[in-house]
């Protein structure tokens, strides 16, 4: 009786757009576990793991550092304010400074980029700077980093939250809150070739 070959694991995965550069290298190490495969989801209520920046509010979810990722705050390059401190940026995205000329800069109304409350930069941006405080309610929302992006790079008054791997020479990089871990996050411990897959993340 000739041997029949056990079908792969498939294990679902749920990047947000913030992680999503982490997804090659988890291909990469999927592709060095025998027998595993990877299926890409939109809806991470069904993901068997995610890659996130902010832990989940979920009873006994598994939680491991994969690495590490920077969160910038930047404006456009043609903007003469350059850098802001930490007040600065707090007293902005409270709705307390709302014009460049209370920075240094021109005449001109900051065109301030935010996110929906549950993104994971958002969320990550609250855990840094925020801590519980009211944003304005002048800020505009994107769905995405591209968005903020593109609307930097067209707009002098405009200033948003990116991560590093984003920037780009038509930006300032107005204030850095520095480094935030990248989370890949399981509803349960993981065994078998899930535990090598998280094994050969963490050694990357």
């Amino acid at each position: 009786m000739p041997l029949v070959d056990a079908p792969p694991r498939i294990i679902t995965v749920h990047a947000t757009s913030t992680t999503e550069e982490w997804l090659p290298l988890l291909y990469d190490c999927a592709a060095q576990t025998p027998g595993l495969l990877l299926s890409r989801t939109l809806d991470i209520t069904s993901a068997d793991i995610s890659l996130r920046l902010t832990a989940p509010n979920i009873p006994d979810a598994i939680i491991y550092k994969i690495g590490e990722i920077e969160l910038i705050v930047v404006g456009n390059a043609a903007n003469p304010v350059i850098s802001l401190s930490k007040s600065q940026l707090v007293d902005i995205y409270e709705g307390k400074i709302n014009n460049w000329s209370q920075v240094g800069g021109n005449d001109d109304d900051i065109q301030l980029w935010m996110y929906a409350q549950e993104s994971d930069l958002q969320l990550a941006f609250s855990e840094i700077l925020q801590r519980g405080r009211t944003l304005s309610s002048l800020a505009w929302q994107a769905l995405n980093e591209k968005m903020v992006r593109q609307a930097i790079s067209r707009d002098v008054s405009a200033m948003g939250l990116i991560s590093s791997s984003q920037e780009s020479d038509e930006f300032y990089i107005l204030q850095s809150l520095g480094k935030y871990p990248v989370l890949i996050v399981g509803k349960t411990k993981p065994q078998g070739l899930l535990h090598s897959l998280v094994a050969c993340l963490q050694e990357e």
